[in-house]
This record gives C-alpha cells, sequence and structure tokens, in this order.
C-alpha cells in the first residue's frame, strides 16, 4: 500500500540534465553539434600526438586564446565551455585535421577525421555550436548553483524560472538579428562555406497530416531562425516541464512555512496545505503556535536573506527543553530534510570515496 505521504522528489540538479538531454535530442542543430564536438574530443585526446601537435599549432597559430575543453558526456557543465572552445581554436583545430592526414595510416581514423574537417568547412555546424553555446551556458550556469547544499526547494524552483525568463529575452527578433551577424562575420573570419539552404524534402504521404501544401524557405536566415526558435523553445518547455511537478510544490510549502514564518510573512497558506497532508503527523493549532514562537526568538538579525539551514542551526543550538517548546517546527525541519533538493554532493563523495579505496586497494 502506497503511503501519499511518501513523497519522491527528483534532484533538482538531474531533473536539470534531463531536461536539456530531452531539449538536446529533440533539436537536431545542436544534438548534431555536440555529436561532432565530441568525436572531436575522442580524435583529440585519446591520442597523445595529435595532443600534442594541437598544442604546438595552437602556441603558433593562437597563443592568446583558451585551449581546447574536452566534451565529457558525464560532466553537466563543461557543454558550453566545450563549444565555446571549438570557437575559440576554430583554426587551429582546421589545421589539426589538415595535418593528421598526411601521417594517419588508420582507415577508420583517417576517415573520422575527414568526416570531421567536413563538418567543420560547413556554415551548419558552426550555427549549431554558436546556437547550442548560447543557451547551454545558461543551463550550465543554471546547474553550477544548484549544487549548493544549503539551496532550499523554494529557491531553487525561483532560479530556474529567472533562467527560463532569461531564454525567453533571447526569442526576439532583435536578438537574433544580433546573433545572425556575429555569426556572420565569425564564419567570414574562419573561411567556412557560405550558408545555403537544405534541400527540399516531401514528407511521405503516408506522413503527411492535413491539407495544407507543404512550406519551403526561400531565404537562408528565415530558415535558421526559425532553427533558433526551435531550440529556445525546446529548452524552456523542458526545464518547466520537469520543474513543475506537484511534490516539489508540497516540499516547496513545507519550507515557506518556516521560512515566511521567521521574516514574519503571510503563511497561512502554505500552513494549510503543509497540515492538510500531514494531518497525522502535524497538529494545525500547535504548529501555529510554535511558528510564532520561532518568528519571536529567532536570532538573525537580517532575516531577509535567511535560510532553511539557518533555521535548522538554531534549532540544533538550543537545549532539548527549548527544542520542546517547538516541536511542530521540529517535525517540519525532520521532513524537510528527508527531502533533500540536490544530491550532488552525496553523490561527488561517494565518487570521491570510491577512487580513494581504488587507489589504497581496498576491495
Amino acid at each position: 500500500m502506497k503511503n501519499p505521504r511518501a513523497l519522491y522528489t527528483h534532484c533538482y540538479r538531474h531533473t536539470l540534465n534531463v531536461a536539456v538531454g530531452d531539449a538536446v535530442k529533440h533539436c537536431k542543430v545542436i544534438k548534431d553539434a555536440l555529436d561532432t564536438t565530441y568525436e572531436v574530443s575522442k580524435l583529440v585526446k585519446y591520442s597523445p600526438k595529435r595532443d600534442t601537435a594541437l598544442q604546438k599549432l595552437k602556441e603558433s597559430l593562437a597563443p592568446d586564446t583558451p585551449g581546447f575543453r574536452m566534451l565529457c558526456p558525464t560532466r553537466w557543465t563543461v557543454r558550453a565551455d566545450s563549444l565555446k572552445s571549438v570557437i575559440d581554436n576554430y583554426c587551429v583545430l582546421q589545421e589539426l585535421w589538415e595535418m593528421s592526414k598526411d601521417y594517419v595510416s588508420d582507415p577508420a581514423i583517417k576517415g573520422r577525421i575527414i568526416g570531421v574537417q567536413f563538418q567543420f568547412r560547413t556554415f551548419q555546424y558552426l550555427f549549431g555550436v554558436a546556437l547550442g553555446q548560447l543557451i547551454l551556458r545558461h543551463s550550465d550556469n543554471l546547474s553550477k548553483t544548484l549544487q549548493s547544499p544549503k539551496l532550499s526547494a523554494a529557491e531553487g524552483q525561483r532560479i530556474a524560472l529567472m533562467t527560463v525568463a532569461t531564454l525567453h529575452v533571447l526569442r526576439d527578433d532583435t536578438q537574433f538579428d544580433l546573433f545572425w551577424k556575429s555569426l556572420q562575420e565569425t564564419g567570414t573570419k574562419l573561411d567556412v562555406d557560405e550558408h545555403v539552404l537544405p534541400r527540399k524534402r516531401k514528407v511521405p504521404r503516408r506522413y503527411e497530416e492535413g491539407s495544407a501544401e507543404p512550406e519551403f524557405f526561400y531565404v537562408c536566415k528565415q530558415c535558421y531562425c526559425q532553427q533558433y526558435y526551435e531550440a529556445l523553445d525546446l529548452i524552456v518547455n523542458a526545464i518547466q516541464a520537469r520543474f513543475d511537478q506537484s511534490r516539489f510544490k508540497i516540499y516547496c510549502n513545507l519550507q515557506d512555512l518556516l521560512l515566511k514564518a521567521v521574516k514574519g510573512d503571510d503563511y497561512r497558506e502554505c500552513l494549510k496545505h503543509v497540515t492538510s497532508l500531514y494531518h497525522d503527523d502535524l497538529d494545525a493549532q500547535q504548529l501555529q503556535l510554535h511558528l510564532e514562537i520561532l518568528q519571536a526568538n529567532f536570532g538573525l538579525v537580517d532575516k531577509t536573506s535567511v535560510t532553511v539551514c539557518d533555521i535548522r542551526d538554531y534549532i540544533l543550538s538550543l537545549s532539548p527543553y527549548k527544542r520542546d517548546l517547538m516541536s511542530e517546527v521540529v517535525t517540519v525541519l525532520k521532513l524537510i530534510m528527508v527531502l533533500p533538493s540536490t544530491n550532488a554532493v552525496s553523490e561527488r563523495l561517494f565518487s570521491a570515496l570510491k577512487r580513494l579505496k581504488r587507489t589504497l586497494g581496498v576491495q
């Protein structure tokens, strides 16, 4: 039998990673750019000879630019940095592919190098790299912020909405015009092929829906503008869908109840939601009384920036008898602590422990 009070909450950072993965999977231009960049990472970093050649070329052609950053699928905050490093080292990498073809004897590796070299000459790849870097830097920044162990669930929701609002601002004709102008200048400087319209492909009749005529673009800018808007819509919708969950709202009500009580804000709506779900664990009248005691005795002078961790530390600093005076608040805190908004810190600890055991030879 399922207990309705046993809430399952997905870690905010994992939730964001899944949302970004969903958006990238459905956005072909960014997906192709990331796949090619990952192939570049393997060709460079898994070959000491090519890695050394890249460093030498960089020192001679672009000594002031940062080096190439490897794209790792299991790391969530390096996507944008890796794509930016491709743009910064575009000419260096193009020279590396031309040089590598001369001494590579393995047909499979040589074929991969030729394929990557072809992609580097296309405007489509440059567009995907630039668009991916523009969008993913916001999701990477959000992912780094969500790692904080002191982040509350309510605050996590708010900073996710801030990122969504920022992405909404980018969805504008003026912003696209600036992006398009900058991209054209970059393409000319990097000697990339001119942008061309994709080949017209009619959808097979069995897949057609409705009776409208198929739409084709006749201007390159309009075609790429549609891809620009589509990518932004996908990432915004993915983040909103993943973060808008009923269990997150219940968790936020628990935290907002304590935070609003400490700050002196109206918490009656949060109290109603919390006590209706946890009616067997909490007494509504007693909880309201104990929240008033907490508000009157909370120690911090600046209560505008108070966090749940501050309230927890304050409760832990009290004697057992004083904690009994606010026993319902202690119960609410216990419910919050067993539902962390992120478990990135604990995962890193387990990873570090595994590396330590492997180093020491412990089974």
